[in-house]
C-alpha cells in the first residue's frame, strides 16, 4: 500500500468573495443564516442537500475547552460562523470589506485506514494547530462514498477534511466567547520578526511536518509506507511533481475523457516512472558488479 500526502492551505476572506457562515454551512452540511446586521447582503446559506459529511467537531486548546465549560458555553459551528461576520467591523461600524475570516487545510485521509482512524487523525492535526494559535478550530470531515447522487462519481477512497481555523485568538469573557487579536500565522513576516517568530513559510513547513508526522504514526501500525511533507526538490530527487485535478477535472478523468491537467500528469507520471526503473536497473547492475 501506497498511502498519499496532501496538505494545502487557503484563506477564506471577505476580499475572496467568501461569507464564513456560508463557508461552514457548506462544510458541515447545515443551514446557518448571516446574522451581522452590517452586511446588506446578509442571507440564509441552506446545504441540508449536502450528504458526505461524516463528521464535524470543534476543537481548542486545554484552557479555553475549560473555561468554556465553567462558562456553560456549548460551541457550535453556526454560533461561532456568525460571531466572526459580526466581529469584522470597522471602528465606525461599517462591514470590513477585505477582512480575513479563517483558514483552511485541506487534508486527504488515508483510504487504508478505518474512517475512525482517519477522524483520530484530522482531528490530532486540528487540536495542535488551535492549541498553538490560541483559537478555535474546525474540523469537517467528507466521505465521497455517502454521497446519495448516483450522477456523482467522486473517488470513494477521497476521504478529506477542511480544517477551518479562526483569524483571531478566542477567549471566554464575562461568560461569552470573545474574539480577539490576530493570531501568529496570520501577521506578516515583518511583524513576525518583531515578535521573534520564524519566517510565515517556516511555520508553514512545521505544520505540514506535524500532519506527516501525525499520519505517519497511523500509517506505522498497518505497516504502511509513511509519507513525507518534502517536494521532490527537497528530497534531492529530479523528478516532476504533479499537478492537483479539481474536481471537475478529476470527473474527466475517471470518465474517460480528455483533460488537459489530466493528460500533463499522464506524461509527468510516465517520465518519473521511466526514472525511478532507470535508476534501479543501475543500482541493480552496479551490486552485482
Amino acid at each position: 500500500d501506497m498511502a498519499i500526502y496532501r496538505l494545502e492551505k487557503k484563506s477564506i476572506s471577505r476580499g475572496g468573495g467568501s461569507n464564513l457562515c456560508a463557508a461552514v454551512a457548506y462544510r458541515a452540511g447545515l443551514e446557518i443564516t448571516d446574522t451581522n446586521e452590517k452586511n446588506k447582503d446578509a442571507k440564509k446559506h441552506d446545504y441540508r442537500n449536502k450528504s458526505d459529511v461524516a463528521h464535524v467537531e470543534i476543537v481548542a486548546g486545554a484552557g479555553l475547552m475549560i473555561d468554556a465549560l465553567d462558562a456553560g458555553i456549548l460551541f457550535d459551528v453556526a454560533s461561532i460562523a456568525q460571531l466572526v461576520e459580526n466581529t469584522e467591523i470597522t471602528k465606525r461600524g461599517a462591514m470590513k470589506k477585505t477582512a480575513k475570516l479563517a483558514s483552511e487545510f485541506v487534508l486527504a485521509g488515508s483510504h487504508e485506514l478505518s474512517m475512525a482512524e482517519n477522524i483520530a487523525m484530522f482531528s490530532e492535526f486540528a487540536e495542535n494547530i488551535a492549541a498553538e494559535q490560541d483559537t478555535i478550530a474546525m474540523v469537517f470531515v467528507h466521505d465521497p462514498s455517502l454521497k446519495k447522487s448516483s450522477k456523482d462519481n467522486s473517488d470513494d477512497r477521497n476521504i478529506h477534511a477542511h480544517i477551518v481555523m479562526l483569524s483571531r485568538r478566542a477567549k471566554i469573557e464575562n461568560g461569552v466567547l470573545v474574539l480577539g487579536d490576530k493570531i501568529d500565522l496570520d501577521l506578516s513576516d515583518t511583524e513576525r520578526y518583531q515578535r521573534k517568530l520564524c519566517s510565515g513559510a517556516d511555520a508553514l513547513s512545521e505544520i505540514r511536518n506535524n500532519w506527516a508526522d501525525i499520519q505517519n504514526k497511523a500509517l506505522k501500525r498497518h505497516d504502511i509506507a509513511p509519507v513525507t511533507h518534502k517536494s521532490y526538490k527537497d528530497l534531492g530527487l529530479p523528478l516532476k511533481p504533479t499537478v492537483h485535478l479539481g474536481r471537475y477535472e478529476a470527473e474527466l478523468v475517471r470518465e474517460g475523457k480528455y483533460s488537459i491537467i489530466g493528460e500533463y500528469n499522464e506524461k509527468v507520471e510516465k517520465e518519473n516512472r521511466e526514472y525511478i526503473i532507470s535508476t534501479t536497473n543501475n543500482q541493480s547492475a552496479d551490486a552485482s558488479a
